[in-house]
């Protein structure tokens, strides 16, 4: 990519075929394919202390099919005893809460600390529980 100085703290961009390809056009900026990963993969976003729900909308347009109605977020678990503080076993504990998306553990698999973190999908429509209590079946 090129650029070009016009003077008026203005720049034009000139942008190769190949290049352009691999851009997305958003609010009329365009912007690179991993910006716009790096900022839906950083959910939860809040503005005004309510959930910001962000979504890649295909086509350009919004179709029946797509829903604003999950966001994902940071969950803490506590009182896992230290035996089954592995990805595992808070993967399978996250599942009850929602779609597990991404367990916070060491190389070993082990998520040890005063809390285990998890990252799920949650529905917008469901209250968000202040705790629950699983028990082994």
């Amino acid at each position: 990519m090129e650029e070009i100085e016009t003077g008026m703290n203005n720049s034009l961009q000139i942008i190769d075929k190949e290049e352009e390809e691999e851009k997305v056009y958003l609010d009329d900026t365009l912007v690179a394919e991993a910006d716009q990963a790096f900022v839906l993969e950083r959910e939860p976003w809040v503005l005004d202390k309510s959930p910001l729900v962000l979504m890649k909308i295909e086509d350009y347009g919004i179709d029946d099919h797509q829903n604003f109605k999950f966001f994902s977020v940071w969950i803490q678990l506590f009182n896992i005893s230290l035996c089954n503080m592995t990805a595992l076993i808070v993967r399978f504990v996250s599942k009850k809460i929602g779609t597990c998306l991404e367990v916070e553990s060491d190389n070993e698999g082990r998520c040890w600390g005063h809390f285990a973190r998890s990252r799920i999908r949650y529905n917008l429509h469901k209250p968000l529980k202040r705790r629950i209590k699983v028990r082994p079946d």
